[in-house]
């Protein structure tokens, strides 16, 4: 499927993959207040609960508190740019920062600023407006 045309680069030729309304996103994370830290920010989920458990004691922000697997849904079908090959993330960080290496945040926040929903790779997802498209179905609590 071909993406609609990027706002910010004009852009009509990334591939895109949809991903329907109501599917199961999970978020491995021990950051006690993470769901309202990353309401205005690109966040990673996978559609794999075993991998978010992997994730769940990492964080760039430091955390520390219990760790868990937030279990969330989409609300809406998200057209993602689909960057499950190296070529095609290539593409991406061409065409909207002019890097055909992009730092993943710093590609992020541009996706963010391109007001495209995010990206899928091989196993993660990456939402450029989790605050708006994303609820919070169950927290799962992992065993210390």
């Amino acid at each position: 499927m071909k993406v609609k045309t990027c706002p910010k680069c004009g852009s009509d030729d990334l591939e895109r993959m949809i991903l329907k309304k109501g599917t199961r996103l999970f978020h491995g994370t021990d950051v006690p207040t993470f769901f309202r830290r990353f309401a205005k920010r690109a966040a990673w989920f996978t559609q794999d609960m075993d991998k978010a458990k992997e994730w769940a004691g990492w964080s760039e922000d430091g955390g520390g508190g219990r760790k868990r697997v937030l279990e969330l849904v989409t609300l809406k079908d998200l057209s993602l740019v689909d960057t499950i090959t190296l070529r095609q993330w290539q593409k991406l960080g061409m065409q909207l920062m002019g890097d055909d290496d992009p730092r993943m945040w710093c590609l992020a926040k541009a996706t963010r600023e391109a007001r495209l929903d995010g990206w899928i790779g091989e196993t993660e997802v990456m939402l450029s407006f989790p605050e708006s498209v994303l609820r919070v179905k169950t927290i799962h609590f992992l065993e210390e």
